[in-house]
């Protein structure tokens, strides 16, 4: 293999890889096998095909396209090695000769590590901790989630009254003109919770069945959507059906049902578990002060665009996810913001820079203070990697590449980084 390195502005630079003909074959020939596995070749089973007979089958060009990942996937990382290169990031590949009896040549233009130009001084650094308590009003209010997941439900032909849910179709407009998304049927509203928008469940208390109410209401102030906020809207509703809610008892069967000899056992159990959950969560919020402040005493030099393009784009995937996980359509929830896809990336921009530059920070930190993972280390948690992924043999194909490996050392050493700050900062 042949490579070279040619530096680009904004801390890129471009590699350029050349694979000789006999350097590329057992990736050829893995290519065919693979083919011959999902193409039905007369005479042999799966996978067994001879490669002259799967070239002659699907094609040779298109056993060089199927070989061309794997190839560059075990060739760049041997490439920057090679050049004691820091990337970060995923390379742009751009393939230069793909064709039968002739080297493969690629480039792969990636971003290099940034400067630290000055690293805070992180010892003079100090974040309080702050004590966690969990109330009486914290365990009852636990305690209300899990009676109402057990909670029976039965339709009646009465009057709603405050202790019941009632099931509505909604229509809701502003200046008689219907709000975009602001109909929906079978809304459930359970009439003795807050409701987001004051006064509305106290609007269907005493309305049974097939009964229809108008009524104006004011929006949150503060409600996301700008248009809408402190604004007086009309609500058209239609009550499909009444429920009674008959919650059980919080006593020692109530408890039996969650695995707890008595409720004062399960009160203990959920005062632990609500203990560990605030701990948690101060300890995600002294670390982020405490790399905040590192942050903004640092400077840095120029982060490449493909960079904060990458993180970016990044940032929206988790951000969609985490849509999707609420049961909620990622454009629907575009539309509610007012911004295109495009606007959405532009906004994460400048918490994508902030991100890159703890990225900076925790690698400058673990350079100067000589913080290292052990080979054991990252032995145990490849091992960890490839147990769990046992029944999954593409996912254990990348975890024993050598790219792998290094992420692992990378978040070990982040890791131990973050310790490292917290018992130096926080106290």
């Amino acid at each position: 293999m042949e490579s070279s390195v040619k530096q680009l502005p904004k801390s890129e630079t471009e590699i350029t890889v050349t694979l000789s003909v006999e350097e590329l074959q057992p990736h050829l020939e893995a290519a065919a096998e693979r083919l011959s596995q999902t193409s039905k070749i007369e005479g042999f089973r799966p996978g067994k095909a001879p490669y002259g007979v799967v070239v002659q089958r699907v094609g040779e060009m298109k056993i060089y396209e199927e070989a061309l990942e794997s190839a560059v996937r075990k060739t760049y990382p041997a490439a920057v090695r090679q050049h004691n290169l820091r990337p970060v990031g995923s390379p742009r590949i751009d393939v230069k000769t793909l064709a039968p009896g002739n080297p493969l040549t690629y480039t792969a233009t990636v971003p290099l590590i940034p400067q630290v130009e000055k690293l805070a001084d992180f010892r003079t650094i100090k974040v309080e901790k702050k004590p966690v308590s969990i109330s009486d009003q914290d365990l009852g209010r636990n305690l209300s989630e899990l009676q109402k997941m057990q909670t029976r439900e039965a339709e009646v032909g009465r009057e709603a009254e405050r202790r019941d849910k009632a099931v509505v179709d909604l229509q809701m407009f502003l200046d008689n003109v219907p709000i975009e998304g602001g109909q929906t049927k079978s809304h459930q509203v359970y009439l003795s919770e807050p409701y987001y928008i004051k006064g509305f469940a106290d609007q269907l208390v005493g309305l049974k069945k097939g009964d229809a109410k108008d009524f104006k209401l004011e929006f949150p102030k503060d409600h996301y959507q700008k248009h809408l906020a402190g604004k007086m809207v009309e609500f058209r509703v239609k009550v499909t059906s009444v429920v009674e809610l008959s919650p059980p008892a919080l006593d020692d069967s109530f408890a039996a049902t969650l695995g707890q000899k008595t409720l004062a056992d399960l009160r203990e159990l959920l005062r632990k578990n609500l203990q560990a959950e605030g701990e948690d969560k101060e300890s995600q919020r002294q670390e982020l002060e405490m790399l905040e402040k590192i942050i903004d005493g640092s400077r840095f030099g120029d982060i490449s665009e493909s960079l904060i393009n990458e993180e970016v784009e990044r940032m929206a995937l988790e951000l969609e996810r985490g849509i999707s996980e609420q049961g909620l359509q990622f454009e629907e929830y575009l539309k509610n913001i007012k911004k295109t896809r495009a606007e959405l990336k532009l906004g994460l921009a400048p918490q994508a820079v902030r991100r890159l530059k703890t990225i900076l920070a925790i690698r400058e930190i673990a350079e100067r203070e000589k913080i290292e993972v052990e080979d054991a280390e990252v032995s145990a948690g490849v091992a960890e990697q490839l147990s769990a992924n046992s029944d999954n043999p593409e996912a254990q194909e990348r975890i024993r590449e050598p790219e792998f490996e290094d992420a692992v050392r990378a978040m070990l050493k982040n890791r131990k980084v973050i310790k490292f700050l917290k018992e130096l900062i926080v106290k």
